[in-house]
């Protein structure tokens, strides 16, 4: 693939500012050319928390309002879920495309994708409304379905739409502001995913007050009305965050100037191609259909290729196998935790959240059991809590081991976490203890999944600055999860019962082991040069000075430029 030469960019960047260099500048550089506008940060900060405040209700809600329309069962959970990883599968490289392709007009992208999310999800709360309002006694059977069918199509939007709006913002203007800068990105990236953490806390707990002090029907209304006034302040907001931000009207800007260079160097090839697509389009013929299909297939494998191509491909394909796991609080971990199962022994009273279910014929014994929302709510805030830790200690340790190291470290961390909590699944639920490792061991992997998430978008960003495609890679990586996430669906449609749940997350734990040693064999080594410290355990004394120096972290981030440097040399002289 041809592509531009960023490495000027980024060598005259990383020179040294003294008199005599050819890249230094004639005058001291300006406080602004080191820090973030503080102004510009929080007007981002309150757009992203009314855009993630709002799709973190509906990702709450929705699972819960399922287990309330379909009883006893996870299988309308799964192919929700399954239904809207396939599109994302399949969209989401066009939806990075088009991205790139309009960079010129970024504003007006955003917006488009804020008009979109809120509509869809607009109409999914309206179709839960009109669900509730026929009773949940009074529903056909085929009504009942046929509005699960209209709901998982509103449902596709709402995905594809937030996927817009993470690609746009939180990789492209993100990105730009931070003009690659691996402090001003670590930061851009700490804030927003402290706000969707936060988020991810206190939008579950309010829709648990909705639904127990209320009623279902009442708090889907209630979240509808909400929707509607977030879009329209986010549709004016954005506005105010564009402005403030002048490095991406000035991006903007050189875009603008470059496609208007390639229009008039390429205007003539143009008008042919032009033409030749006119005569295509009017022939309609099965050979001009075939062509166009082999030339989106080819423009794909190159893509493909491209991605595959990157020094950070490992480290995506271990975020993807991350994705492959029950053990979060999704819609069939969420269904699971709401549908009545066997209980590990009778219970007498209610304990630990949990709600009793008298088994027809028991004589009033519970017998089976389920969790309450706020119990559910709450569990899923101290997991919140606990990977909002992650987010915080991840800056202080980069800086300490580098990020190549402290992505080994974050994937190994999770992987020990969720090992009592497989066990207490296989054990049974309703003891105390056992509800205790349930739910502890899967807070304490929060910590080491958000580490490695933004860890692992930090070697992503800086491997991908001021690529002419950044955004479509950003799609590819984002197809790449969806495709791995789909095989977490297909664990819950193939053992669809609540009492079957331990299995499929035995499958999780084992492929998040699997991501470690993807990372660790794959990558890090490669990075590093080794995987351990021979010299700590007296076998290596040779490489113990530089070893010790890479311990710091300056070893890991002084080849990791080296390498990155090379790339986008190498980038350039394609």
């Amino acid at each position: 693939m041809i592509r531009s030469d960023p490495s000027l960019a980024y060598q005259s960047s990383n020179a040294p500012l003294t008199p005599t260099s050819e890249v230094a500048p004639t005058t001291p550089p300006s406080a602004s050319e080191h820090h973030l506008d503080r102004i510009a940060i929080v007007c981002l900060a309150v757009q992203h928390i009314s855009s993630s405040w709002g799709y973190r209700s509906a990702e709450f809600a929705f699972p819960l309002y399922f287990a309330y329309l379909f009883p006893a069962t996870l299988l309308p959970a799964s192919v929700y879920g399954l239904c809207l990883l396939i599109a994302s599968l399949f969209f989401s490289p066009s939806v990075g495309r088009n991205v790139d392709k309009h960079k010129a007009r970024r504003l007006a992208v955003v917006r488009g994708f804020i008009v979109a999310q809120k509509l869809s999800v607009a109409c999914s709360y309206g179709g839960f409304c009109f669900l509730f309002n026929l009773g949940d006694t009074a529903i056909p059977e085929g009504k009942r379905w046929a509005a699960f069918v209209a709901l998982t199509f509103v449902g596709v939007l709402v995905v594809l739409s937030g996927t817009g709006m993470t690609i746009a913002v939180e990789r492209d203007w993100v990105t730009t502001i931070a003009k690659g800068e691996e402090r001003k990105l670590t930061k851009l990236n700490t804030i927003i995913r402290q706000i969707d953490l936060i988020s991810k806390l206190l939008a579950p707990l309010f829709v648990s007050l909705l639904t127990t002090t209320t009623s279902y029907r009442v708090s889907a209304f209630i979240l509808l009305g909400i929707n509607c006034f977030t879009s329209l302040f986010e549709w004016i907001w954005i506005g105010t965050v564009y402005k403030r931000f002048t490095e991406i009207g000035a991006d903007e800007q050189r875009e603008q100037s470059r496609r208007a260079s390639l229009r008039a160097e390429d205007a003539g090839a143009q008008a042919e191609g032009l033409r030749a697509r006119e005569r295509l389009r009017t022939l309609r013929s099965p050979e001009a259909v075939y062509r166009k299909g082999t030339t989106k297939a080819h423009a794909l494998r190159k893509d493909l290729q491209a991605f595959a191509a990157l020094s950070t491909f490992p480290t995506s394909i271990a975020l993807a196998l991350l994705y492959t796991s029950v053990l979060s609080f999704d819609s069939t971990f969420l269904t699971y935790l709401k549908q009545p199962h066997p209980s590990a022994l009778p219970l007498s009273s209610t304990s630990n959240g949990i709600v009793k279910v008298a088994a027809p014929g028991s004589g009033g014994q519970a017998v089976d059991i389920s969790y309450s929302d706020a119990f559910v709510s709450g569990m899923r805030g101290l997991c919140v809590a606990m990977g909002l830790l992650g987010t915080i200690i991840m800056p202080i340790l980069s800086r300490r081991v580098g990020l190549v190291r402290l992505g080994s470290w974050s994937l190994f961390q999770e992987f020990i976490s969720l090992t009592p909590t497989v066990c207490a699944l296989w054990v049974g639920v309703g003891l105390p203890w056992n509800t205790a490792c349930l739910f502890l061991g899967m807070a304490l992997s929060r910590t080491g999944l958000w580490t490695y998430d933004l860890t692992q978008l930090a070697l992503l960003q800086q491997a991908l600055y001021e690529h002419p495609t950044a955004s479509l890679h950003f799609g590819i990586q984002q197809s790449l999860i969806n495709a791995f996430d789909l095989c977490h669906f297909v664990l819950t449609l193939v053992w669809n019962k609540p009492s079957e749940f331990a299995r499929p997350a035995s499958v999780s734990w084992a492929l998040i082991g699997t991501a470690w040693v993807v990372y660790v064999g794959w990558y890090a080594r490669r990075e590093r040069g080794h995987v351990l410290h021979l010299e700590w355990v007296g076998l290596d004394s040779k490489k113990g000075g530089k070893d010790r120096g890479n311990a710091t972290g300056g070893g890991d981030r002084d080849a990791g430029e080296q390498r990155l440097g090379e790339e986008r040399t190498a980038q350039g002289d394609a």
